[in-house]
């Protein structure tokens, strides 16, 4: 049985995510494969294979370029969003100028498994040319809307992009519509009720199948010497926010500033922020940058008190099984995968809404019984909901009863 996993890259979020899945099913001797167009080039396995993402022009496309003219579909994409004003994460389009259905890899799958594919997969001539199981497992909402890839960019961008995102939901459901090949795979069951009710995948079966970690890397460790490895003080409460970009509306970092604004942190209390951080004017706060290394990573979840996670919108984040993991509780707004996984007054707490105001009171409420939450009850939760083999074994059933 061949697997390959397509995804636009082995980074971010999905990326990660994904790889794990890739990684977990070669534990279990299956014959996987990870193709991607923006490869990290780890090598971390003889078994992840990246796309020249460069795209070779013919020599009327080079004269059509000294004229203005698109040329690429990323050109063309360009042109098609050109004088349309919004506030948003991202807006990718159901084209590409890659034949990823022409890769050997993809031609001698068994099963072909999607992640995140934006930029990647041409929908028209993909599914056209395709006639072998796909299992599609969603990182976001993108696969069964037009362009954008949460609802509430959608709906605050509503006014403006409203033809446009119809016309590319009209083109991702015409390319669908003769492929009945389709499965449909969601970590959380709030991504999977979407998509039951979307106009593209409500034909299709959709199931709730977990992400992973690897629970060897993401693992309890010694809390003085963990806070020792980033000079972090011993007798403060420490409370980490993670991130890729605060400037992401959906991550909710402004709601974060102002309900740590109005608990005004005492001097017992320290903030500390991981990701591309701009000035801020919260007190007690502390800023490590960019991290990558999961195994800092570990210690870092493992040497904080609680992990907020205030997320508008999300899947099912890595940082929340990540801190699971490390038996770190989470404080975060009851949606999205969220909500399947925090048991207030277990392993964190869930805001009654999604003001800073009652983020402020969900912090103050985990920092006060912090001593209450059992970290080895937390870790032992993750051991049950995110080991790599549980997912992995999950998928293969699934691909034996496709094949």
């Amino acid at each position: 049985m061949k697997i390959v996993h397509i995804s636009t890259s082995d980074k971010g979020g999905a990326g990660i995510a994904a790889l794990r899945l890739h990684k977990g099913l070669l534990q279990q001797n299956v014959d996987s494969s990870f193709l991607s167009l923006f490869g990290s080039g780890t090598g971390e396995t003889n078994s992840e294979f990246n796309i020249n993402p460069s795209v070779q022009l013919s020599n009327l496309q080079k004269i059509k370029r000294k004229f203005g003219l698109p040329v690429t579909q990323v050109e063309r994409n360009l042109r098609m969003l050109k004088g349309i004003k919004g506030d948003y994460e991202i807006f990718s389009f159901p084209f590409s100028d890659f034949q990823i259905e022409q890769h050997p890899l993809v031609q001698s799958a068994d099963i072909i498994n999607l992640h995140w594919v934006a930029g990647l997969i041409n929908y028209p001539s993909f599914f056209k040319f395709i006639k072998k199981p796909v299992v599609w497992t969603l990182h976001d909402m993108n696969p069964f809307m037009g362009g954008f890839h949460y609802n509430g960019d959608k709906i605050r961008n509503e006014n403006n992009f409203k033809e446009l995102e119809n016309e590319l939901i009209h083109i991702k459901q015409k390319s669908l519509i003769n492929f009945k090949g389709l499965t449909i795979v969601s970590p959380s069951k709030w991504i999977a009720d979407y998509a039951n009710n979307s106009v593209i995948f409500n034909n299709y079966d959709v199931r709730v199948i977990m992400n992973s970690i690897d629970l060897s890397v993401f693992k309890p460790h010694q809390s003085q010497f963990s806070r020792e490895q980033f000079n972090l003080p011993v007798d403060k409460k420490i409370i980490l926010f993670v991130s890729q970009s605060v400037s992401n509306f959906r991550k909710g970092f402004d709601l974060l500033t102002e309900a740590l604004t109005e608990l005004q942190l005492g001097n017992d209390v320290l903030l500390v922020t991981v990701g591309e951080m701009p000035y801020t004017n919260i007190k007690n706060s502390i800023n490590l940058g960019v991290i990558n290394d999961d195994h800092l990573m570990s210690l870092l979840y493992a040497a904080s008190n609680l992990f907020i996670l205030p997320s508008r919108e999300d899947n099912f984040p890595n940082v929340m099984l990540e801190s699971l993991g490390c038996g770190t509780p989470i404080i975060a707004f009851n949606t999205g995968g969220m909500e399947e996984i925090i048991l207030t007054g277990f392993n964190g707490i869930l805001s009654e809404s999604m003001t800073s105001k009652d983020l402020c009171a969900a912090i103050k409420l985990g920092l006060n019984m912090n001593t209450n939450f059992d970290r080895k009850e937390i870790r032992k939760f993750a051991e049950a909901h995110f080991d790599m083999a549980k997912q992995a074994n999950s998928y293969i059933n699934l691909y034996k009863q496709l094949i």
